[in-house]
């Protein structure tokens, strides 16, 4: 789920910052539609004064710089003086449809608004007031005016409503994405749930059901065959354990007949071991099979470790007497009594292929060491070592992995060697105790296990 979390917590975050680059890039550009445009105008009151500075004289003689008169020129305006009385006393091209008089009601109408829709402008000379006229449509005039409180509450409101707005989009966005995770979470719980062979059914409800029913269906078809595999396994199983017994013994039986030459007994000898360990990697393959699929309940009483370790050295010591394999137990004097709650069958299962293991890929013989002691975690600690061959750290570092080994991995191995070692993880893992394999120093391996006494 943290890994679910994790997405969705990215997902989120990622959006906001889309939200926020979103409102910044619209801010930029709403400032620029408004401000870049008055860069790029002339100050009409500065043009006004230096076009008021340019032109000088008297009532009777007024003069205009070139400059004043090529500058209205490239703008298009015309320019005037207007005396006290209301006369205009002087002009620069002058539209003909104007009066060349105008009273001061004409005069306070035109200084704010419009000159019959020319534009103006006006600024106080010293011979009366100068007036500039730009072209028909050429500047929009708005006279505006606003009390300072109601003012100052518009902007106040502008801001809360765009905070408020942000707000519930925010608001809504979260409740969006929360209910897309509702949705999408047990999705990709059943894709994870797949891949580790376990049971999942989906509501078929909501905006995903057609991949709820999809999955579900896959589900399905995917426990099928599973089921069928399982059973097919244990069909292999029950059917070739008539055979196997049949061989097996009359393979003892050549072996231990004194009439037959060496070399026959030998062969005899030889099928009868090999039939043992067919047996036993069919009895490992229905186990692990059942486990898989939680078809063998795990059946849970007292048992007391130092005990069962004892006998099973006993079997092996009686199973290979005056043999290049060498059995060894060591038990701490306050682990005699340790108790564990587990099945018992499974538990002695998994340390025969682990010890197994150990006999079958150490051919020229190896010494087998079992140690129960208990830990500082007040855990029982059982240690197996041999002095043997030992195995290829990849190998070590997939039997360390808290994933299952896959069938497909045992291709490059033996299969005896890589079937048992993985049903002793499933046996471990479905009694919750840690177990991890390394090599030694030298050589051999070493595999420890830890169980925890239940309270």
């Amino acid at each position: 789920m943290k890994n679910y979390d994790t997405f969705f917590r990215k997902f989120i975050v990622s959006s906001i910052i889309i939200v926020v680059l979103f409102f910044s890039v619209n801010l930029i550009l709403f400032s620029m539609i408004i401000l870049l445009p008055g860069f790029h105008r002339d100050d009409t009151d500065l043009q006004i004064e230096k076009i008021s500075d340019g032109i000088t004289g008297d009532n009777e003689h007024i003069v205009a710089l070139p400059s004043v008169i090529e500058e209205l020129h490239r703008a298009n305006a015309f320019a005037m003086i207007i005396d006290n009385s209301g006369k205009i006393i002087w002009d620069i091209d002058k539209p003909r449809e104007l009066p060349d008089s105008y009273t001061l009601k004409q005069i306070s109408d035109f200084s704010k608004w419009f000159l019959d829709d020319y534009p103006v402008s006006t600024y106080e000379h010293p011979l009366g007031l100068l007036v500039i006229g730009y072209a028909k449509d050429s500047i929009v005039k708005y006279n505006l005016s606003l009390d300072k409180d109601y003012f100052t509450s518009f902007l106040s409101g502008c801001v809360l409503i765009f905070l408020i707005n942000s707000f519930i989009m925010v608001l809504l966005f979260w409740r969006n994405t929360l209910k897309i995770k509702k949705s999408v979470t047990p999705i990709l719980s059943s894709i994870s749930a797949i891949g580790k062979n376990e049971d999942y059914v989906l509501p078929e409800e909501g905006e995903f059901a057609e991949i709820c029913k999809s999955l579900n269906r896959v589900n399905q078809q995917v426990n099928q065959k599973e089921l069928v595999r399982a059973e097919w396994i244990s069909g292999i199983s029950h059917d070739t354990r008539t055979p196997l017994s049949v061989m097996l013994g009359y393979a003892k039986s050549l072996a231990d007949d004194p009439t037959l030459p060496a070399n026959a007994r030998k062969r005899a000898d030889i099928i009868s071991r090999h039939c043992i360990r067919l047996r036993n990697l069919i009895a490992d393959l229905n186990v692990s099979s059942k486990l898989e699929y939680s078809l063998q309940p795990v059946k849970q009483t007292n048992i007391n470790l130092a005990e069962l370790l004892r006998v099973i050295v006993g079997f092996y010591y009686n199973e290979f007497p005056d043999s290049k394999y060498t059995f060894g137990i060591n038990i701490d004097e306050n682990c005699y009594s340790a108790t564990f709650c587990g099945d018992e069958s499974l538990l002695t299962r998994m340390f025969e292929n682990i010890i197994q293991n150990s006999i079958l890929h150490n051919a020229d013989g190896c010494n087998i060491t079992l140690d129960l002691i208990r830990n500082k975690y007040n855990q029982f600690k059982v240690t197996i070592t041999d002095n043997g061959c030992g195995l290829a750290e990849d190998f070590i570092e997939k039997l360390n992995s808290s994933e299952e080994l896959p069938f497909s991995d045992f291709g490059s191995l033996e299969a005896e060697h890589g079937l048992g070692l993985r049903l002793v993880k499933q046996i471990a893992k479905a009694h919750s105790i840690s177990i991890r394999f390394s090599n030694k120093e030298r050589s051999g391996l070493i595999v420890e296990l830890y169980f925890t006494p239940q309270d």
